[in-house]
């Protein structure tokens, strides 16, 4: 069969997994609601003021790289202190402190010190991963701590270069996460108890979050470990498929992104992007090339075409358009930093790491720019999120929140 009759019968069969009681003004896990940075149509602002978006409020942070979840009017985000990390629960509306909790966590992180992974809220419960490993499942309401795992020293497992990084993914009865070495590269845990359901034997954790599809057929929870993508079975961990996914440094970090029975992939360091056929037996790759290599940022998808950042931090990057059905580039624009970029009533919201924000027309035949304006100082590695009407911005050191509603 070829690519095009792939493309055209793979539908949308499988659906990414929506974290209870989360409300369509909600972003309440890593990537947005459907955990592909794909909002849908939530009445974004689409002609924005020359002089940039109004500020709502902002909020000098701790360091690290966490990037906020949103739920039921509250602000969920995890920053670096002093030889700790504080995870905080603000107001949505005035960035007013709810509550915090801070753990003792002295790990540098490869010189970048700071909690990477997104928390997820499910229900009245918060689930949050600092960088030194320890998973927190905590209460939204007063942030008391329900249960608490450490990922690594319960496996006796090292920690990677630059800190765990997955953002937990909740399910009905599970919570998955990523560790270190030592087998901690894809792991599974009840989500009331944090007692551990199962870990994949030998793995090692890349700095990808699982991602959850299913279809009629099958249930399958994805991970990027520092080897290969791995279908694995959420009940049991028994893997379903895998193909080898080798990364510089073993930093594979943008997740895969699936549209029906397709996955794409992509990582930085030269490493490029591949398009995986997949079911419950087995893959196929339909394509492989080095056009889109994302150092961070995990590209979105729509009307069949990709868009996201090539290149790598502190270096040149661009951000590109691509088929794919094909693989062929359809346009790219330079000028840009390596960044993020999510997907909003047909627009893409595109954040340099440098902090210009633009939006842009998610549109194939060609690179139209509609406003830009520089929203951020500092370094900007976190992916912007959309909530309630607001657009969430977040610096090395500041969270902003911008009206963005029509």
């Amino acid at each position: 069969m070829s690519s095009k009759r792939v493309i055209q019968s793979c539908g949308v069969g499988l659906f990414f997994c929506l974290l209870s009681a989360a409300s369509a003004n909600d972003s309440p896990q890593f990537l947005g609601p459907n955990r592909n940075g794909d909002y849908g149509e939530v009445g974004i602002l689409t002609k924005w003021p020359e002089s940039g978006l109004k500020v709502v409020w902002q909020e000098d942070v701790g360091g690290g790289f966490s990037a906020p979840a949103c739920a039921d009017k509250k602000l969920y985000c995890v920053f670096k202190g002093d030889s700790v990390e504080v995870v905080r629960c603000l107001n949505m509306e005035t960035g007013a402190e709810i509550w915090s909790h801070s753990y003792p966590c002295d790990y540098n992180a490869g010189g970048y010190p700071g909690p990477r992974a997104t928390p997820a809220v499910d229900g009245d419960r918060l689930y949050s991963v600092g960088s030194n490993g320890l998973l927190l499942c905590m209460s939204c309401k007063d942030g008391s701590v329900i249960w608490q795992v450490n990922l690594l020293k319960s496996f006796k497992a090292k920690n990677l270069q630059w800190g765990v990084s997955g953002s937990p993914l909740v399910t009905d009865k599970l919570v998955f996460v990523t560790g270190g070495d030592k087998g901690t590269g894809a792991l599974a845990l009840a989500k009331k108890t944090g007692k551990v359901a199962w870990a994949l034997k030998g793995s090692k954790a890349s700095y990808a979050s699982p991602i959850y599809v299913r279809n009629k057929r099958s249930k399958q929870v994805l991970f990027i470990t520092s080897r290969e993508v791995v279908a694995l079975s959420p009940k049991t961990g028994r893997p379903m498929w895998k193909h080898a996914w080798k990364t510089k440094y073993d930093a594979g970090i943008p997740s895969p992104v699936v549209v029906g029975n397709l996955c794409f992939i992509t990582s930085g360091y030269k490493t490029g992007c591949t398009l995986l056929q997949f079911s419950s037996k087995g893959v196929r790759p339909l394509w492989r090339n080095k056009l889109l290599a994302a150092h961070m940022g995990t590209p979105v998808i729509h009307d069949g075409h990709v868009y996201g950042f090539n290149g790598q931090s502190g270096r040149s990057g661009e951000l590109r358009c691509i088929d794919l059905e094909t693989g062929n580039q359809r346009w790219e624009r330079d000028g840009w930093k390596p960044g993020n970029v999510i997907l909003a009533d047909g627009h893409l919201i595109a954040l340099g790491e440098k902090g210009s924000l633009a939006l842009i027309k998610a549109e194939h035949k060609a690179y139209q720019e509609v406003a830009r304006f520089q929203a951020a100082e500092g370094r900007c590695w976190t992916v912007p999120v959309l909530a309630a009407g607001k657009l969430f911005i977040r610096s090395e050191r500041k969270l902003i929140a911008y009206d963005i509603a029509k």
